[in-house]
């Protein structure tokens, strides 16, 4: 519940910027309603719910939406495949790795390649944010030349489209916006990272919390993957690949098998609960407005 809380309420960190007086309380609904929306719609769908009922309020345009949750996701990952990759370096793991979980033919190895490939990933998206908002006036003006080739129009609807998506990196040089928002998304990772730790702990497994941010990251990584709703099969595959890089087959298919079903049914439960809590906040606001 503390790493939602984080989780939801840090995008007011993103639009202060650009509209100060924004309702932190309308920003949280919103946030409560479209994690749940990416929760439960299959293939990451619900990404677009949020900007969607960010745009409801006209001050803040959807493209300026994508582009704040775009921001988000990029911070997000690289704020997580760091802290997953400090909780490898001090785990420790079983060698070899296996290449196989039960009856499944799942490498595990690939795990700390995989880790590697993402850190890369969100560390170049990062960097390209940030260039594309300091080279902003460029960007739109090459953007509208080069669209403008084939029809003006065109030039200039994808221009103003570019500007407004960028407007939703303005975050980048308050210092005070940005280091609120990453504070609390460190705030999420460690509270997440907890929760798996404690929860290894009371199936029986001898985890240590780097093994519980491990195992948070790995989550992470495979929910990244376009999946079912409730992220069905990917949460599952990715819980077992992380036990298997620290604990024996048996643990791993016994006390494993414990904890992943444990964990899940505690996403699904509270992401549902969540969801609810949030369609409730924007109803009631939404009626007090009127």
């Amino acid at each position: 519940m503390l790493s939602t809380l984080f989780r939801t309420y840090r995008l007011v960190h993103l639009l202060r910027p650009t509209h100060p007086g924004i309702s932190a309380k309308r920003v949280f609904s919103i946030g409560l309603v479209g994690y749940g929306a990416i929760f439960f719609a299959p293939l990451r769908l619900g990404e677009m719910v949020r900007p969607y009922l960010l745009a409801q309020d006209e001050s803040v345009t959807f493209a300026q939406g994508i582009g704040v949750v775009t921001a988000e996701r990029i911070i997000d990952g690289l704020v997580m495949v760091l802290m997953t990759s400090v909780g490898l370096a001090f785990s420790m793991r079983v060698s070899p790795l296996p290449d196989h979980i039960g009856q499944l033919p799942i490498p595990v190895s690939l795990v700390p390649k995989a880790l590697a490939s993402a850190t890369l990933l969100f560390g170049g998206a990062f960097i390209g944010m940030a260039v594309l908002y300091v080279t902003r006036s460029w960007a739109v003006g090459f953007v509208r030349r080069l669209a403008g080739t084939f029809s003006v129009k065109l030039g200039d609807a994808l221009a103003r489209i570019l500007e407004r998506l960028i407007l939703g990196f303005s975050f980048l040089p308050s210092l005070r916006s940005s280091s609120a928002f990453v504070l609390q998304t460190l705030g999420c990772w460690l509270a997440g990272a907890l929760s798996q730790w404690v929860l290894m702990a009371g199936v029986g497994l001898p985890a240590t919390p780097a093994e519980g941010c491990v195992t948070m990251g790995v989550i992470a990584l495979g929910s990244l993957l376009p999946a079912g709703p409730g992220f069905f099969g990917a949460y599952q595959v990715a819980s077992y690949t992380s036990l298997a890089m620290f604990f024996a087959p048996a643990s791993v298919v016994g006390l494993g098998a414990m904890f992943v079903f444990g964990s899940y049914a505690c996403h699904v439960t509270l992401n549902l609960l969540m969801t609810l809590l949030g369609f409730y906040l924007l109803g009631r606001g939404r009626r007090q407005a009127v």
